[in-house]
Formats: C-alpha cells, structure tokens, sequence
C-alpha cells in the first residue's frame, strides 16, 4: 500500500516545487517531455522519483492530472469538477494517524499499483489547497509564456514568472506605446 505523508517542516514555497515542475513540464522545453511513456519514465527517473509510470495508463494519468491542475491554478467552472476526476482516477484516500506529540496528522494511502508520482502530487495539492498556499499559484500573462509560478512575495501581488523576462517585456511593450502615442 503506498502512503504519502503531509510534512509539517517543509515550507510553502519548497513543498509546492514538484508541483510546479511538473506543470511548467511542457512549457520550458521545445517538447513535452511527458510526451510519451518513455520520455516520461525518463524525465521522472531524472528528477529522482522512484516509481516512474508502468504504462499507458499511468502516462494517461499524469497527462490529465496535469492538464486538470493547470486548469484549477486559474479557476474555471469545470475545473474542480475535472481535477476530482482525476483524482479518483488516482483511487488516494485520506487516512488520519496520531503523529508527534500528540498531533493528529494525515497521509495519503493507494491500493498497490496505483501511480506513485501522481499521488505524491495530490498530495502536495490538497495540503498546499488546505495550508492556503496553492492561492499563490498563478498563470504567468506574458506573451507566448503561460509558466505556472509561485508568488512568494509578501503582498502576494506578483504578475510575472520572471521581472527580466516577461515583466520586462510588457514593459518595453508599454513604453513603446507610449512613446508612439506622443510622436502623434
């Protein structure tokens, strides 16, 4: 039975990286590096993760886990509907256990075979939807981007995945605008 437990330690930012990574898979590299199973068991072996995906099932899995997830940063109607579909897909079941010092703490458990990585990510979703921090998750605007991104600045007011990417270049965009409507 797999489990998958909650890490009370492990900070907001840091816990929600695979997250991300996993979202942004497609939209850092020329080629989905989920493309196919075997590109998939590749890029999961690459990122240290123990049970890559046996076969087409798993990779049909983690496509729509992953679709259903970039759709639910920005949420849309059907969204949440799409992502508890595949999530049960997953078969993960919350089970509540005593922990330290008296605390209750909670771990995801599958049935043996089911997708190990697209439960460790599940995993990372609802304690991230509970802790407040997938609030912080958002879309970046920029022109030919759509990079999933984390806001950690303290406001929570962030636009761009990168200031000298994107940022800079919406803000070229606006000064060129500017500029042209002063020449006429």
């Amino acid at each position: 039975m797999l489990c998958c437990m909650a890490d009370p330690v492990v900070s907001w930012a840091e816990q929600l990286e695979p997250v991300l990574r996993f979202l942004n898979a497609s939209v850092c590299s020329a080629d989905d590096p989920l493309a196919s199973v075997a590109a998939c068991r590749f890029w999961l072996a690459d990122r240290g993760h123990p049970a890559p995906p046996a076969g087409r099932a798993d990779h049909a899995l983690l496509l729509d886990l992953r679709g259903a997830l970039r759709r639910i940063v920005v949420p849309a109607d059907e969204a949440a509907q799409r992502l508890s579909q595949v999530a049960a897909r997953c078969r993960v079941t919350p089970r509540f256990e005593p922990g330290l010092g008296g605390r209750c703490v909670w771990r995801l458990t599958a049935p043996a075979g089911t997708n190990r990585y697209a439960a460790d990510l599940l995993t990372i979703v609802l304690r991230s939807m509970a802790d407040g921090s997938w609030a912080r998750l958002r879309i970046c605007p920029g022109l030919d981007c759509g990079l999933v991104f984390l806001d950690t600045t303290r406001a929570g007011l962030r636009t761009w995945c990168s200031m000298s990417r994107c940022g800079n270049r919406a803000k070229q965009a606006r000064w060129r605008a500017h500029q042209a409507r002063e020449r006429c």
